[in-house]
Order: C-alpha cells, then sequence, then structure tokens
C-alpha cells in the first residue's frame, strides 16, 4: 500500500512512502524502461520561468543542445516538469470557439477563466453583509472542463500522457491548477479571489480513438485508459459519503510521524483497517492511533448506464454499467438523462456475503459527465448547422416564390409525403403525425410559474391492417431519443418507475415515459394494457412529471415525452357510440390525447384499386412512396426528402424556433371562435370538450407555423389546427366518402387549400377573414355560393353565417353512390 508522508519523520513530507523494508528514495515518475516510461529527448517545450519562483531543472543536457553538460541527454521526467508542463498550458490555451464540441458555455471558457469564475465565486464583496466561510469554502469541489482537442493541439505528448495514464496525469493537471490560482491571485490583487483547494480537472470529447461506440465494447484490457462513452441513466444510487483518507500515527514517542491510508477503490464497501508491519519513518513501532479528526470524506453516488437502445441492432439486448461519481459529479444526472461519460474503467471486487460467490466486475469511474439532454442539432456527415441552415432556407425560398407563384403547400406536402413513404395516401395521418413529432416549445407563467406542456400526444384507433405500428416504427426511427414498447404485459412500473434492491438500499429504476424524457415514447397495442396501468401514467402526460413515493423515496422525476400510441376498437367500431366507448378508454385519459384518428377500413372499390397497384408496382420496380411514382421516389412529380433529411429538418426547426411564435389577430379569432362553438354545441364529445381542447388547438397551430418555416402563428396554420381537431372529434367523419383513411395527396394542394379555407371560414362564421383573391380563386361550387348573394343574405346583422350542423358538410364532395351500392358494386367485380 503506498502513502504520502506527513508529519514528523526522516522522510520529506512529499515523497511517497511504503510500508516495505526498502522505500523509494526519489520522486521520480515513470522510472525505468517499464510501460509508460518517458526517456530520451523531449524538444521544443518552453517551460514558465516563473514557476513558485524557481526555474525547473531542464531535462534536456547542454551537450543535446550544443552546449558542454554532463548528463549525456539522459534524463527522467518528474513530476514537477509535468506540472510546469500543463501550467504552460494553461498560460497558452487558445480560446474556444463558440458551438464548438461544448454546448454549454462552461465548455467554451479556457482553464484560465474557469479558475477565475471559480475563485472570484468564494470571496463576497466588500459591501456584502454575509461573511465568508473558509470552512464551508474548503470542502466545496470544484470542476474545471478541458477540452481534449484543445490539448492535443497545444501539447500533443502532454495530451497521449494523460489519456494513456490517467490516473497519475490527472492528479499532476490539478497540483498545476493549484499553482495557478497562486499566481493568479498575486496577478489580480484588485480583486477579493480565493485559492479554491479542491478544484478537479475534467476532459471532455476524447478523440476518436478513446471513444466506444457502445458499452458492450468495452473490454477488461481498457482498464486504466481513458475512455469515453454514451448511454441513458438508467438507475441512481443514493448519495453516501465515501471515507477515502484515514489518518494513522506511529505509537512510537521518538516518532509519532502521521501518514495517510487510501481506500482501496477496487473493493466494493472496503474498509481502510489500520497497517501492519513496522513503521516506514522509525522502523520499530507496529501500532498505529487513528487521527480521526483528519479523516477525508468525499460524496459519492453510483449510478447505472444503459445503452441507448435506438442505436442498437435489431435483436440486440441493451447492455448496462455501474458509473462511479464523486465531488462535483454528484446528484447531476437522474433516471433518464441521456449522457455522455469520460472516466477510467476498473475492475472491482463484489461485496463479500457468506455463501456466495465474489465476483469481479467491470465499473467505470468518471471523470467527466455530460448531459445530453437539450435538443441540439446532430447532423450526420461532415454538413455543419450553416449549411443545413442554407438548405432548408434555400428550399423554401424555391417553393415560396416558384415563378412568381407561392407553392408553399406543394412544398409543404412533399414532405408530408416523406412521413412513412411506403403506406399508400393516409394523407390527414402523415400530418398529424408530423405535427406531433414536430411539437412546440412549453409555455411558463411568469406570476405562477406554471409549466404548459408544448409536445403533442397522438392516438391511432384503427382496424387491424391499417398501418398504425408502422407510423409508431418510423416515428422511433426519426426521433434521435424514443422509446418503442407495447401494451401486452406492460406494467405501470414498466410505464413509469420501480424501485430495486441494491445491496441494503432502495434505488430507482427508470420506466419507459423516464427514458423517453424530451423524446417519445410509441405504445403499441394501448388498449392491451389493464385500466390500473393505464391511470398511472395520466400525471406523466398532462403535467409531464412523475411524482414516486416508494420504499421511502420520494421525489419527482420528468416526463417531458411526445405519447404516440395506437390500438384496434373493442369490436366493431360502432360511429353510433362515443368514442370513450369504443375504444374503452376513460375520459380523463382521451381528453389528454391531442388528436384521435379513427382509421377504419371499409370496402371501397376504387381506393382498394389504387393501393393494390401501388403494392404491386413495389414488388414490380423497388421502392416507392405515398402518392408517388413505383420507380422513383416522388410524390406530384416532386422528389420526397429522405429519413435522414427529415430527421434533420426536425431537429432544425426545434432549434431555430425554441421559443413559442405570436399569433395574429385573425388565428386567435379563428381559435376563439370554433373553441367557444365546441363548447356551446350539444352533440358535442363532452370528454373531450375541455380547456385541453383549446391548448390542443394551440399546440397544433405552433407546430404547423414551425413546419411552413413562419415566425408567427398566421390563420392558415390555426385552419389546420381546426381542421385536424375536427377530423379528429367527429368520428361520424370517418365514414363519408373522403374517410380518414382514405384521403390522398390532393393533386393541386393550393387549390385544394384554397378551397378548405374558404368553406371553414364560412363554416365558423368568419366570411370577413376572406380576401377577395381567395374569394376569386376558389373554384368549389358550395363554398362560391357561401362566399356569394345568397350567403350574403342568410348572414345576420353581425355579418356572421348561422353554423352548419357539422364541419363535415364542407370536407366532403357529393356522393356518386351511396356507400352500399359501392359495396355490391365491389363484390360484382
Amino acid at each position: 500500500m503506498v502513502f504520502s508522508g506527513r508529519g514528523g519523520g526522516p522522510s520529506t513530507p512529499t515523497s511517497p512512502v511504503v510500508l516495505d523494508p526498502d522505500p523509494p528514495t526519489t520522486s521520480t515518475l515513470f522510472d525505468g524502461d517499464g510501460e509508460g516510461g518517458l526517456q530520451g529527448d523531449w524538444g521544443g517545450h518552453l517551460w514558465p520561468d516563473d514557476a513558485d519562483g524557481v526555474a525547473p531543472t531542464p531535462f534536456f543536457s547542454d551537450s543535446n543542445s550544443g552546449g558542454g553538460g554532463d548528463g549525456g541527454g539522459d534524463h527522467h521526467l518528474t513530476e514537477e516538469d509535468f506540472i510546469a508542463q500543463f501550467m504552460q498550458f494553461i498560460k497558452h490555451e487558445k480560446k474556444k470557439s463558440e458551438g464548438g464540441c461544448g454546448s454549454s458555455d462552461r465548455y467554451s471558457r479556457t482553464v484560465r477563466e474557469q479558475l477565475l469564475s471559480a475563485m472570484g465565486g468564494g470571496a463576497s464583496s466588500a459591501s456584502s453583509a454575509i461573511m465568508y466561510d473558509a470552512l464551508d469554502e474548503k470542502a466545496k469541489h470544484y470542476g474545471i472542463y478541458i477540452d481534449c482537442h484543445t490539448l492535443l493541439d497545444g501539447d500533443m505528448l502532454l495530451g497521449h500522457m494523460l489519456l494513456r495514464n490517467p490516473k497519475e496525469f490527472l492528479g499532476l493537471f490539478a497540483k498545476a491548477m493549484q499553482k495557478v490560482q497562486d499566481r493568479l491571485k498575486r496577478e489580480h490583487t484588485q480583486q477579493p479571489l480565493v485559492v479554491k483547494p479542491n478544484v478537479h480537472p475534467r476532459i471532455m470529447w476524447l478523440p476518436r480513438a478513446n471513444r466506444k461506440a457502445n458499452i458492450s465494447s468495452i473490454r477488461s484490457s481498457d482498464a486504466g485508459a481513458l475512455l469515453q462513452f454514451s448511454g441513458t441513466v438508467t438507475r441512481c444510487g443514493q448519495l453516501k459519503v465515501l471515507e477515502a483518507i484515514r489518518y494513522f500515527q506511529c505509537n512510537n514517542e521518538k516518532c509519532s510521524a502521521t501518514f495517510p491510508v487510501h481506500a482501496a477503490v477496487n473493493q466494493a464497501g472496503g474498509i481502510i483497517e489500520a497497517p501492519t508491519g513496522p513503521c516506514t519513518y522509525c522502523r520499530k513501532s507496529s501500532t498505529y492511533t487513528d487521527v480521526e479528526e483528519d479523516t477525508v470524506c468525499y460524496d459519492y453516488q453510483e449510478i447505472k448506464v444503459q445503452e441507448q437502445v435506438q442505436k442498437l441492432g435489431m435483436g440486440s439486448i441493451p447492455r448496462s454499467i455501474v458509473v462511479m461519481l464523486q465531488h462535483d459529479l454528484v446528484d447531476t444526472v437522474k433516471p433518464g438523462d441521456d449522457v455522455v461519460v469520460t472516466g477510467m474503467p476498473m475492475h472491482r471486487w463484489g461485496g463479500i456475503y457468506k455463501e456466495e460467490r465474489c465476483n469481479l466486475e467491470t465499473v467505470i469511474d468518471a471523470n467527466s459527465l455530460h448531459v445530453m439532454n437539450s435538443s441540439k442539432l446532430q447532423f450526420g456527415g461532415a454538413a455543419t448547422e450553416e449549411e443545413i441552415r442554407a438548405e432548408f432556407q434555400r428550399f423554401w425560398d424555391t417553393w415560396g416564390y416558384s415563378s412568381g407563384e407561392d407553392l408553399r403547400y406543394t412544398a409543404r406536402n412533399i414532405i408530408i409525403s416523406s412521413v412513412c413513404p411506403q403506406l399508400y395516401g393516409l394523407f390527414v395521418v402523415k400530418l398529424a403525425v408530423l405535427l406531433t413529432l414536430i411539437g412546440c416549445p412549453a409555455h411558463v407563467d411568469e406570476r405562477s410559474k406554471t409549466r404548459t406542456r408544448g409536445q403533442s400526444h397522438l392516438l391511432l384507433v384503427g382496424d387491424p391492417g391499417t398501418g398504425k405500428s408502422q407510423f409508431l416504427r418510423f416515428a422511433a426511427e426519426i426521433t434521435p431519443r424514443s422509446v418503442l414498447t407495447t401494451g401486452v404485459g406492460t406494467t405501470s412500473a414498466g410505464l413509469t418507475c420501480s424501485t430495486v434492491r441494491d445491496g441494503g438500499d432502495f434505488m430507482l429504476e427508470a420506466g419507459a415515459l423516464v427514458l423517453a424524457d424530451r423524446g417519445l415514447c410509441c405504445i403499441d397495442e394501448f388498449g392491451s394494457m389493464r385500466k390500473h396501468d393505464r391511470g398511472t401514467i395520466h400525471e406523466a402526460m398532462e403535467q409531464q412529471t412523475l411524482s414516486v413515493a416508494k420504499a421511502g423515496l420520494v421525489c419527482k422525476l420528468n416526463t417531458r415525452a411526445t405519447v404516440l400510441a395506437a390500438m384496434n376498437p373493442k369490436g366493431k367500431y360502432d360511429t353510433n357510440t362515443d368514442l370513450s366507448v369504443n375504444t374503452n378508454i376513460a375520459s380523463p385519459l382521451l381528453s389528454r390525447f391531442d388528436i384521435v384518428l379513427v382509421l377504419l377500413d371499409e370496402p371501397d372499390p376504387e381506393w382498394d384499386l389504387k393501393v393494390s397497384e401501388f403494392l404491386l408496382k413495389k414488388q414490380m420496380f423497388g421502392s416507392t412512396t405515398g402518392g408517388g411514382s413505383a420507380v422513383t421516389p416522388t410524390v406530384n412529380g416532386h422528389r420526397v426528402w429522405s429519413k435522414e433529411k427529415l430527421q434533420a429538418y426536425i431537429q432544425f426547426i426545434k432549434t431555430r424556433m425554441s421559443h413559442r411564435l405570436p399569433l395574429t389577430s385573425a388565428a386567435h379569432e379563428v381559435i376563439k371562435t370554433y373553441y367557444r362553438r365546441q363548447r356551446g354545441g350539444n352533440g358535442s364529445d363532452t370528454a373531450r370538450t375541455t380547456v385541453r381542447l383549446l391548448e390542443s388547438l394551440l399546440r397544433i397551430a405552433q407546430a404547423h407555423a414551425r413546419l411552413m418555416w413562419g415566425t408567427e402563428v398566421q390563420r392558415d396554420d390555426a385552419l389546420v389546427a381546426v381542421s385536424i381537431i375536427e377530423m379528429s372529434m367527429n368520428t361520424g367523419f370517418a365514414l363519408s366518402e373522403n374517410a380518414v383513411a382514405h384521403i390522398d395527396f390532393p393533386d393541386d394542394p393550393e387549390q385544394e387549400f384554397c378551397n378548405m379555407r374558404v368553406r371553414l371560414l364560412m363554416f365558423l362564421g368568419l366570411p370577413h377573414l376572406i380576401s377577395d383573391e381567395e374569394r376569386a380563386a376558389c373554384n368549389d361550387d358550395a363554398a362560391a355560393m357561401e362566399c356569394g348573394a345568397d350567403g350574403a343574405a342568410r348572414s345576420n346583422e353581425n355579418g356572421r353565417t348561422p353554423p352548419r350542423t357539422t364541419i363535415s358538410e364542407y370536407f366532403s364532395r357529393p356522393a356518386k353512390k351511396t356507400r352500399r351500392d359501392g359495396f355490391d358494386d365491389y363484390h360484382q367485380q
């Protein structure tokens, strides 16, 4: 066991001593030719000439540089040499550019700037009445974050030595930062700077050679090196106190030497015992006294990090590993966080129990921890954020005013057709899925600090074979953070969280909703869940938090996830009954879904012919897209986007529009009028016509404005939200000629939207929001009649058109034949 001497004794206080008959007599690091040894020439480095007022001893002899000398050039590098080299790096470190590897401000600052900030944080100003407590400050720990690429650029050899032997060189780096603090205090005499005794170098963003693709690739041969990997926190242990150092004093009165004994980190729950054998200093006494007042204790916590499921192949089981946190890293993460861990793998013996085998496991001694929950851009390839921005801006500039025409809705349909392109048609469903994935930022009230969720929830209710599960899997693939589960056999603990016993303590293990925080949670076969299990996700869907009170653990976890669920109706769907009866879902849970779409597979000869031709051409010519050619993925003659481009676009608009967009007066009037009409309707679904309906309208309108690359929520965005909510609430509309499952992409998107715009505004009694150009462009007979003299005569004195019975009258065209006639013709063919 290695000790560092302190107190009275023949050896110097800084000399390493061991309880061995022949202790080392030098402080040389990496002596000899063993692994990690460093001998020979190391030229081209400038050393600080004022480190502690004494220049370090040069390790090059004068003969190597042309002068006389007696060293012959064969010098070993000592600890002081490496400390001086670290100080030289801190002195000449270059400012990191904004928007680099780190997403936080602390990662873009140099070590010198971080040290100045830490030294100034503990001292109070002269006018402050709060006294500075040196004892409390002594116990604080500060992390100083260093970009490894910057270290390698400044000193290649020093960076490689740290990556190869992190245990020794991180300690030297910490000593160098202590000396830099002393120098900064002398330089900034006018500022009340205080030297922090506990500063720790945190290495971030390792080179590719030191990164692991997943936890499964960590091997026992990696022990002792510095590695980096990413994963999801699934379990957080309790905060504990680790007895790291205990001091012992020799009982020989003539010696009375005091030396520390460090805890064995390679043994779980190890206890520091008094050393055996003769004292290293006097070599006479073999008994020691524990100096309890000098015992050093650290904050300690263990977490379990699991591989990200979306990055694994089919059939792969996600592996997990224990990560040990100390000092300032403790209590910085919670279950469900995506983290990037930098640390040293090490072997640790498990707990010793009677009649049980003691296992040797691999754990990670964390050096730094970076939470990656924020929705930052993660584009693949060599494209930068500016290049992606320019490409999307060029796309909307081209379609916005192409050849003097406004073709924005044609461009929108190109993006919508990129959603689940293997399914034909389903325009409304694809639009709803896309708007659900985009969502909008959460709103926090300034006065009450009440948070209103920005994520939308979507429920697909339909017959088997309508493509519900394919939508869920496609959405999970294009979402960076997603969890896909099924309701068959899923319990409330699997969706929320569970308590597990680890040794003698209880720990929380995250469920699907917690793991999908700031992401997407897809639940297939939602109707197969038990009623009690479905009831446990009420708080997680609306308040987006999870209050836990299990096994003495009382806490609150974040579940800021979008829920995309799919289920089959209970038996045959009955359009004459309520939606809650057909789905067997209670009204409180049903009202939490912003959009509920009913997909019924009704016989339709014309639609069945289109679908069969689409599937057969796909087998003959290869990949196809919904509504496009069987050879080239197109829609209306235009090429659709790839899955990677669609994913990049969704992430980009979420980052570009990180705040809620303002509503125009026209959009405000449309949403207000529709909400009041729904609340006052006699045939409205009382389970869904709540205040949540108004919030759903705002969220969908915000999402459509972001989809359209807008800077504000306009009238057309509100009209799209009204149309989707109306199709979601009127279940009888699913059996009209234009059923939700049978709506195809329009041939002329601009004309189709113009007709829908006029119909909706006339239905809402808002003809004054229709411009003369829009009236002239409308080619629909029913809408034109409403806009003409007959419609004006029917308006009341306030200029409002009397409401119709249902909005489906403005969507469905006159049917050429009844559904029964079509059914007979279908069987005759």
